[in-house]
């Protein structure tokens, strides 16, 4: 009886720490101000990708995405589209830079981030400098966001 007691003292213990562990993860501390952040353009990244190379005008181009979820500080931070559905962003927590995706559809814009765990879809407004929509999370979290579009990367920087 003991051994079986402390086997479930063990599960729960256990259980625990892993709640802890999942808290603390959804803690995050807010983003740094704009000018503070990676602008994403020194990156390793090809000349190539500075331009719009695919023929869509978005590839190349940089953001500053702002939003704010429930429960979480204001986020602002900088995304970079490239050809071929790629996308850098510099989100502080992001740990897994090379699974973002997006696509566009004439003024409609779709950013997949963490390979799909947050969707953000939007519309460009008509002198293409300005991005605005909703996002969804798996968790079925739901938000609204804006960007803005930011000069894109030169040679030199």
């Amino acid at each position: 009886m003991a051994r079986r007691i402390s086997g479930w003292c063990a599960v729960a213990l256990l259980a625990f720490a892993s709640l802890q562990t999942a808290q603390a993860k959804r803690v995050a501390a807010p983003a740094p101000a704009a000018s503070a952040q990676d602008s994403l353009c020194d990156r390793s990244v090809s000349v190539a990708d500075n331009t719009a190379s695919d023929g869509n005008p978005l590839s190349g181009s940089r953001w500053l995405i702002s939003y704010k979820t429930q429960g979480e500080p204001a986020r602002s931070y900088v995304f970079r589209l490239l050809p071929g559905g790629r996308m850098l962003n510099a989100h502080p927590n992001d740990k897994t830079p090379n699974n973002d995706r997006w696509e566009s559809n004439g003024r409609h814009v779709q950013l997949r981030f963490n390979d799909g765990y947050a969707v953000y879809s939007g519309m460009m407004n008509g002198s293409s400098d300005q991005l605005q929509g909703h996002a969804v999370n798996t968790v079925g979290d739901t938000w609204e966001w804006r960007a803005r579009r930011l000069e894109p990367c030169t040679a030199g920087r």
